[in-house]
């Protein structure tokens, strides 16, 4: 048992009685409260046609009203901004508030529902169009070098940033990114954006300094003269004490400690969190590299890690070069593709391949096994999977459209933003995984 709240029985009530409408209802899973919301749906009956009847004069001042409410609600349907649609709705709620007709304040009711509708149009539009950018896309001929395969990545029709990179942004003071206070706070950070353009934040991306070296849980867009709260997981487990005030952005981590770190983020993200991973889950992969490494670290710091296994990474650096003009690469290691980055122009990825390099080539450092060979049709695969589950994820954290992998076996995002793709990656999920 259970009642509607007396604001929608105000109109519901009459129409149904008019036999205008019938309404049925679905109940939602219960709250903790032990509340169980119900989600109504209404269904227009012959004899409501005259609700949505754009043709015949008005009667009165107070159908007047009702054909002005009805006309902005048809025409919100092609807008493109939630916000819009539902403050308009807010507004002639408030500038008609007396003596309406109830369908009227039905109309006025199903504004916000209107721009949940116009959100996940927008979400579709936004999916299938990345959908056939990804298919786009071409790989070219494979490098090789031992157990490391790389294919590079060609865009078609690569857009011009309109954002700067934050190890950019940071070294040339326009932006900081700090502890969220003196106490700090594990699983965020704040970014001050003092620029005049948006920064681009890539998901994976490690960042050192301050209490203790962190990597960024979700990519973002942070907004122009903006504070940003960002969403990442402990990479040193050792130490909270502050060696600096702010961080800078250095190395991207591996693709099997992204893999395991995303699909707790996904997790959050879905009951409606802002993108916290599994911290211990962190912890325990970066313990793990360091150990598969043979390397030590005081502070289980997974950036020392690098520094330490310098030497290794080099023998691979030293062997691999990118043709110019690609944007991305899909990365294979002990014959298994391990994940991908695509960036949306050459030159912005040529900017991030040094740190992000060094993940692949400190993963096949780890790896290291006798020469495999990825055929190319594995890596055309690959980019058909991420391309088909790819999907629409509930909210956007920073500015642009945020889409998700929807495969239990491979996890990643991409950025849409402008009618373009800013970013897309893909991490394959270890086989160990727990």
């Amino acid at each position: 048992m259970g009642y509607v709240p007396r604001k929608i029985a105000s109109w519901l009530a009459p129409v149904m009685d008019a036999g205008q409408v019938l309404a049925d209802a679905d109940a939602e899973a219960r709250h903790d409260d032990g509340q169980c919301p119900v989600r109504l749906k209404l269904f227009l009956c012959h004899k409501g046609a005259d609700i949505l009847d754009l043709v015949s004069d008005p009667i009165d001042e107070r159908h007047a009203i009702h054909r002005t409410v009805l006309e902005t609600f048809v025409a919100s349907e092609d807008w493109t901004r939630q916000d819009v649609v539902a403050g308009v709705g807010s507004r002639l709620e408030a500038l008609f508030k007396r003596d309406l007709l109830p369908e009227t304040k039905m109309l006025l009711a199903l504004f916000p529902h209107r721009a949940e509708a116009v959100v996940k149009k927008q979400c579709e539009a936004t999916l299938n169009a990345a959908r056939l950018f990804i298919s786009s896309l071409e790989i070219r001929t494979a490098i090789r070098h031992k157990n490391l395969t790389i294919f590079p990545i060609y865009s078609p029709n690569g857009h011009t940033p309109s954002y700067d990179l934050l190890k950019e942004a940071i070294e040339a003071s326009h932006a900081e990114v700090t502890e969220m206070s003196e106490d700090g706070v594990v699983s965020e950070l704040q970014i001050i954006n003092r620029g005049t353009r948006r920064i681009l934040i890539p998901e994976g991306i490690m960042l050192t300094g301050a209490k203790q070296d962190r990597i960024v849980n979700v990519t973002v867009l942070v907004a122009a003269a903006s504070t940003f709260t960002l969403p990442v997981s402990c990479v040193e487990e050792g130490r909270w004490s502050s060696v600096s005030h702010g961080f800078k952005a250095t190395h991207y981590a591996p693709h099997s400690l992204r893999a395991n770190n995303n699909v707790s983020v996904r997790e959050d993200r879905e009951s409606g969190g802002r993108g916290h991973g599994d911290q211990n889950q962190v912890w325990n992969d970066v313990a793990r590299t360091m150990s598969d490494m043979h390397v030590e670290s005081e502070t289980q710091s997974l950036p020392e890690s690098y520094e330490k296994a310098s030497d290794l990474m080099a023998a691979y650096g030293n062997s691999i070069s990118l043709p110019e003009g690609c944007s991305g690469v899909l990365v294979g290691i002990a014959g298994r593709i391990c994940g991908m980055d695509y960036f949306g122009h050459a030159d912005t990825f040529t900017r991030m391949w040094p740190g992000l390099s060094d993940a692949y080539f400190f993963e096949a450092a780890r790896q290291a096994t006798d020469e495999s060979v990825i055929p190319d049709r594995q890596a055309s695969d690959y980019l058909d999977t991420v391309r088909e589950t790819l999907n629409t994820s509930h909210s956007t954290l920073g500015e642009g459209t945020e889409l998700h992998l929807s495969d239990p076996r491979i996890t990643g995002s991409a950025l849409w933003d402008m009618d373009r793709l800013c970013h897309l990656t893909a991490s394959t999920v270890p086989e160990d995984a727990p």
